[in-house]
């Protein structure tokens, strides 16, 4: 199964169609699954993803004009919710709804950069100081906050950030510590919640569909850092969107108790990286920014073509 299906809601903007993946897939495609099938996944329990889609507000300058060459605002969040009928064992087609991001409800934008690929990561984090330092841990013990978005993803952005996130800014300090650990690339695991048999197109084949969150790990020198959340913040991605070519990522799957993992990898040289606040975001032709002097430029081979239209 191709993790990172082309996605047709974030190709309706400017960005090429073929040069954008992200592993929530388009619009009829949920995980790379058919939105039809994906249904008979669901049937037992409430189940939901995260996807990254594009939106746009234009930025006027002083004089109150609309400028064509910057979008802000320009990403969005969006839920898809499979909710299972309480007279039946059929699932319901789906509620879809944008999640309301500000300052009480934050949902950060990481973006790296790599030799030719961009990686965009929507992600709840944990910030703060914590007297439970075992909760925030990276080894994903049984009892750590990372194992339990493993078993049962992020319910609830609100509620996350009312639990876990204590601080309302990104510190800018942050993007060099996150550069240096994620220098040689980074993994995202995310546990997997349904296998089936695809019987239509390829009869033995499995599909699978994952939790609606990950663990974000980071590479440094060819291991793994695994460090608390008191020396680093910890992220966990809601989605992953990347522009450019697929080469540098891979995908393989781990025995972990209590259920599979799989592994997103990716292994690129990371020259940048930029965290903002999703409602934050800017982008223009040159690349993207946070809107307080940081901005990571597109590559050359892969980067969109900003266009004012007027709607009727």
């Amino acid at each position: 199964m191709n993790l990172w299906t082309k996605s047709t809601s974030l190709s309706e903007s400017s960005f090429k169609k073929e040069d954008i993946d992200t592993w929530s897939g388009s619009r009829s495609l949920y995980q790379g699954v058919n939105a039809e099938k994906i249904k008979g996944f669901f049937s037992r329990s409430n189940r939901s993803i995260y996807k990254l889609t594009l939106k746009s507000e234009w930025i006027t300058d002083s004089r109150g004009n609309a400028s064509n060459s910057q979008i802000k605002g320009a990403f969005g969040l969006t839920k898809i919710t499979w909710t299972k009928n309480s007279d039946s064992e059929k699932t319901n087609e789906g509620k879809i709804e944008e999640v309301k991001i500000d300052e009480n409800n934050r949902v950060w934008l990481i973006v790296v950069k790599g030799k030719t690929l961009t990686y965009l990561i929507p992600s709840v984090r944990v910030s703060g100081w914590w007297s439970d330092e075992r909760r925030c841990k990276y080894n994903l013990d049984k009892d750590s906050l990372g194992m339990s978005v493993l078993v049962n993803g992020v319910t609830d952005i609100k509620d996350w950030v009312n639990k876990n996130d204590r601080n309302k800014e990104w510190d800018s300090n942050q993007n060099e510590r996150l550069k240096d650990l994620m220098a040689n690339g980074f993994s995202i695991l995310r546990g997997r919640d349904a296998v089936t048999w695809d019987g239509e197109k390829e009869p033995g084949k499995m599909i699978s569909v994952f939790k609606n969150a990950g663990n974000l790990i980071y590479k440094k020198r060819g291991q793994e850092a695994y460090k608390s959340c008191l020396e680093v913040e910890k992220y966990f991605p809601l989605d992953l969107v990347v522009i450019g070519d697929q080469s540098k990522m891979s995908d393989n799957y781990e025995r972990r108790w209590p259920l599979p993992i799989q592994r997103i990898s990716v292994t690129d040289t990371i020259q940048d990286v930029m965290g903002v606040r999703l409602d934050q975001v800017i982008i223009d032709n040159e690349g993207i920014s946070d809107g307080r002097g940081k901005k990571i430029k597109w590559d050359e081979k892969f980067k969109p073509t900003i266009t004012l239209e007027i709607k009727k």
